[in-house]
């Protein structure tokens, strides 16, 4: 008799994630894990080809080329496995490529940061080709935001058609795709 496994819907992973990321010190998930400062100022260390946002209860790598998030760290415990998370659009092979600091925590007082990568496809360029359902000719910014003594970060992309663009679709969709430490 052959058996067939359901696969979980996307959403409730996601949503594990976050519960996990939130209520982890409730749990006791991160026992025996460093002691983090809910008061520490947040930084942002440029490391060349990716970023590193830190509040000293959360440190996230963010590569510069596609916005993908190679590494997460909660209270000195890596809760992503080796490959991280992903969006499935991305402005990886953009003819214009722009990384820059939105919010910088030294104008500030470590309260907060906000960085952005930003690709411009100038209306000649399909983004991420290989998505389900297409790839799309947008442009694309993906920004990642740390606060002070905040036990996640913040993500999101921004996607513009300008008018002089030509026509096209969104794909299905616009998703970001983690894949977290088993051991965590």
């Amino acid at each position: 008799m052959k058996v067939l496994r359901s696969v979980q819907p996307l959403w409730l992973a996601a949503s594990a994630f976050v519960v996990l990321v939130l209520f982890a010190p409730h749990f006791g998930v991160a026992q025996g894990a460093a002691k983090s400062d809910a008061n520490a100022a947040v930084t942002v260390t440029d490391n060349g080809k990716s970023w590193t946002l830190d509040n000293g209860i959360v440190k996230a790598t963010i590569t510069k080329d596609t916005g993908a998030m190679p590494s997460l760290v909660y209270k000195g415990v890596q809760i992503m496995q080796a490959s991280g998370g992903t969006w499935e659009h991305n402005p990886a092979g953009a003819p214009v490529l722009v990384n820059s600091v939105a919010i910088d925590p030294a104008s500030n007082g470590g309260a907060r940061a906000e960085i952005s990568i930003k690709g411009k496809s100038n209306g000649t360029f399909t983004m991420t080709r290989g998505a389900p359902g297409g790839g799309t000719m947008v442009d694309i910014e993906i920004r990642y935001s740390l606060g002070r003594g905040d036990s996640g970060i913040y993500v999101y992309s921004i996607l513009s058609h300008p008018a002089s663009y030509p026509a096209m679709g969104v794909g299905a969709e616009d998703r970001y795709i983690t894949r977290l430490n088993q051991a965590f």
